[in-house]
């Protein structure tokens, strides 16, 4: 194959990403207040604080831990101002979605065994505008999904002690990834039942749990209990109804490549494909990992959250699985385009799947556009949203109030970073005082200024305590983080009295 073509996926990728961060605010500002909180653990880690939020208080307040160390480093480029840090940080994600689309090249040859499905199949999956956003997003998402294809491609390639590696460092890099754990233990039982496995390689189990019980002992250490602090704030009781089934289904059609009921069409023919395979063809790992698996990630999701499909801030809880499907979706159309030799044994693809997978695209086209309009104009307004409400007021923080100053704050993460005080989030999410104290008044009568969305406190008595000495906003049209207007002004209020109920 010529060697530009085997590139084309990771060209294709690049002039999306390019086009995505083709503005100052996609370029230079995260979509997302909690980006924010990751670099106040990665600042912490990279001076050898650990996962301090206040200096010398350990919070367990991030649900992504490994994500936070493994972009410590870029912190050491502050010198250079926090423009150097962001695009670092953005840089790590694009160079793991670079990573996943390879993977995903990887995937599609070992499935179908012809490197024009691989290519094809990663060209598709490199175009998803959800990996893009996610690469430039300063979250986890492409540090969740790399691990998780390369998971997948090493047990098929029968390495399983670097398949289970990577699959235990899911769960700290987010704690859904939990139930990624006893699927793996599915696939090796079946790996030792048809003798792919020796049974004592069923040893590389014990390696699944280590990663996550070291940050469960830290957890317990630093909150009292063996999850992130923010699990217990945000997750609700596991609930499987109706509602749930709808969150699960508006997950697979909200956003992507392609419509749900094509991408339903051809996960069934890769699966019927699957099924036709010989078993040397080690394909049932593929159905474990990269079917099962994310449909499991996606119920956990739907059946543990309140979920709405209004921005960035509810999908991206989703977005990891649902790249994955992607990533499925895309190896049946490039097993499908080379031949479905499984599906039809003895004759290439006939005219009919021809077809089947132009009508698809076609079909799909719409979908495609307006998907990736939405994420790209996502990207920007959100970025924009956060740097004009939040990181200018952290920066008023900074330069207005006293070093020694006690901050509470509603939203935590560029109010501490660049106000660079000692910052209490009254929400409890990285304070374990505030999220598990029945007493919790002890907490807000330290607070010196708040940083507060007034519209959470409507009707509360602590305005008579409070002098409002600033305010950052945009219009209420102009905020697209959700449906929640009412986080469109963000006030700054210094404290008139010491004494003051939450």
């Amino acid at each position: 194959m010529n060697p530009t073509i085997k590139k084309l996926p990771l060209l294709l990728f690049l002039v999306v990403a390019a086009f995505f961060a083709a503005n100052p605010f996609s370029l230079l500002d995260f979509p997302l207040d909690d980006a924010w909180i990751h670099r106040v653990y990665s600042r912490s880690f990279a001076a050898g604080q650990g996962f301090a939020y206040n200096p010398g208080v350990q919070e367990a307040g991030s649900t992504s831990p490994l994500w936070s160390i493994i972009t410590a480093p870029v912190h050491w480029l502050q010198p250079l101002g926090n423009d150097a840090v962001v695009l670092a940080v953005k840089l790590i994600g694009i160079i793991l979605a670079l990573m996943s689309i390879h993977l995903v090249k990887k995937l599609g040859k070992s499935i179908n065994g012809a490197e024009t499905a691989g290519v094809i199949a990663a060209s598709l999956f490199a175009i998803d505008p959800r990996l893009a956003f996610s690469a430039l997003s300063g979250m986890e998402t492409s540090l969740l999904v790399t691990l998780w294809l390369g998971a997948a491609l090493a047990f098929i390639k029968n390495r399983p002690v670097l398949s289970a590696v990577l699959i235990s460092l899911t769960p700290v890099t987010r704690p859904e990834s939990l139930l990624l754990l006893p699927l793996f233990g599915i696939a090796a039982g079946i790996a030792v039942y048809l003798k792919k496995w020796r049974p004592r390689q069923l040893a590389t189990l014990l390696i699944l749990p280590i990663p996550m019980i070291l940050w469960s002992l830290f957890c317990k250490t630093a909150n009292g209990h063996w999850l992130p602090t923010t699990f217990y704030m945000k997750a609700t009781s596991l609930q499987l109804g109706t509602v749930q089934l709808l969150a699960f289904w508006n997950s697979l059609s909200f956003q992507g490549l392609v419509p749900v009921y094509i991408l339903a069409a051809v996960l069934t023919l890769l699966f019927i494909n699957i099924l036709m395979t010989h078993r040397t063809r080690n394909t049932w790992p593929f159905t474990i990992f990269m079917l099962a698996a994310p449909a499991a990630f996606l119920a956990g999701v739907a059946c543990s959250r309140e979920i709405e499909f209004s921005g960035y801030y509810w999908t991206r809880w989703f977005d990891p699985a649902s790249l994955i499907l992607t990533a499925s979706f895309s190896i049946g159309i490039g097993m499908l385009t080379c031949g479905a030799a499984n599906l039809i044994p003895g004759k290439k693809a006939p005219l009919a799947l021809k077809a089947f997978i132009i009508l698809a695209l076609v079909i799909s086209l719409p979908n495609f556009v307006n998907s990736f309009a939405d994420r790209r104009g996502h990207l920007i307004s959100d970025s924009r949203a956060i740097r004009l409400v939040n990181v200018r007021a952290g920066e008023w923080i900074s330069i207005n109030t006293p070093k020694d100053a006690v901050i509470g704050a509603n939203d935590a993460g560029a109010i501490r970073y660049f106000g660079n005080r000692y910052t209490l989030d009254m929400m409890g999410l990285n304070n374990a005082e505030l999220a598990f104290s029945k007493d919790s008044k002890a907490a807000f009568q330290k607070m010196d200024w708040l940083v507060i969305f007034p519209s959470w406190f409507e009707g509360s008595s602590i305005f008579q305590t409070l002098e409002k000495v600033g305010s950052f906003a945009i219009p209420p049209e102009e905020y697209t983080l959700t449906t929640n207007k009412g986080q469109a002004q963000l006030v700054v209020y210094r404290r008139l009295k010491k004494e003051m109920a939450p």
